[in-house]
């Protein structure tokens, strides 16, 4: 399905402006200048009583202008409009469910299960892609699909009105460090998973889930396992944003989420030994200054003069 143009959506409620309300992504062909198909992006969103944030997320996907999109809402059953504000999107999606469910990633599995997307993608229910964010994934995949089997964008972050409040420098990632698990958010940083794009290859060949007996550390548990088959390639461009705000899951048990990391760090020693590492302030200056003396990891960056997406690295 081809993304709406701003006038055949609902409008946005009173008030709200901007992106992604009253803005839109330029609409691209169904085949590139060069010939090339604009591969299909399928993008689950997981929600569960999420209706302050929701229809601003749906709509900074369903207004990327993006010709071959499958966008399917997975809701754990909410009480609190959700429902109402997914109804009015519906026409527009290739599914939507809302029943109980044993939590977000039980959710994501749903969605991938009845996605068709040689591009994959989830975005939670409070975060958004920024404008044309698609038109980059796209853009890669039809030009490095040979060579690239995943990538994320540069982290950048929305605070809870939906501005674009703060962008991080491009960091690339070291596949043998992905495996040891060292992207767990204290030395070496995170892994946004909202700026993330896998190719359906490479999730089949990982087992094709999240691990859904997890509740706060199912991406960590699977970038572990894409970096044993696949280079993670960094974008130098903004995709999507991580939304900051009092209630987000994250913010209130990152204990929780440490817990889970340990647990999955269990049959790798080297990676346990780092984890423990860096939870001491020298160890973390030690493996801060290593990360900055040592180039690690592989990007692509867009060449203007080419006009397309070439591997920097």
């Amino acid at each position: 399905m081809r993304c709406p143009t701003l006038a055949e959506l609902p409008p946005p409620p009173s008030g709200r402006t901007g992106w992604p309300w009253t803005g839109e992504s330029t609409q691209l062909p169904q085949v590139t200048s060069d010939g090339l198909a604009s591969p299909r992006i399928s993008v689950i969103t997981p929600s569960y009583n999420q209706a302050t944030f929701l229809e601003a997320t749906i709509r900074s996907i369903l207004l990327q202008g993006y010709p071959n999109i499958e966008y399917i809402i997975i809701d754990g059953g909410s009480t609190d409009g959700s429902v109402d504000i997914i109804r009015k999107y519906e026409p527009w999606l290739a599914y939507w469910v809302s029943e109980p469910d044993s939590g977000q990633y039980d959710a994501i599995n749903k969605g991938f299960a009845v996605s068709s997307g040689k591009i994959m993608a989830w975005l939670n229910s409070d975060d958004m892609y920024v404008l044309n964010g698609l038109r980059i994934v796209g853009g890669i995949f039809s030009t490095l699909g040979d060579s690239v089997q995943w990538i994320t964008g540069v982290s950048a972050f929305w605070d809870g009105e939906g501005n674009l409040c703060k962008v991080h420098n491009l960091q690339r990632y070291e596949r043998s460090l992905i495996r040891l698990g060292c992207y767990e958010g204290r030395a070496f940083g995170w892994i946004q998973q909202e700026s993330t794009f896998w190719s359906r290859a490479l999730w089949d060949l990982v087992g094709g889930f999240v691990d859904a007996n997890m509740q706060f550390a199912a991406d960590f548990d699977l970038w572990r396992r894409f970096g044993k088959h696949a280079d993670l390639y960094s974008v130098d461009a903004i995709i999507a944003g991580f939304r900051r705000h009092n209630q987000r899951k994250t913010a209130r048990h990152m204990h929780r989420y440490y817990e889970e990391v340990e647990i999955n760090l269990s049959n790798s020693g080297v990676g346990r030994l780092l984890n423990k590492l860096v939870k001491n302030r020298l160890g973390r200056r030690i493996v801060w200054y290593w990360m900055r003396q040592s180039p690690v990891g592989k990007s692509v960056s867009y060449d203007f003069q080419a006009r397309r997406w070439i591997i920097t690295r």
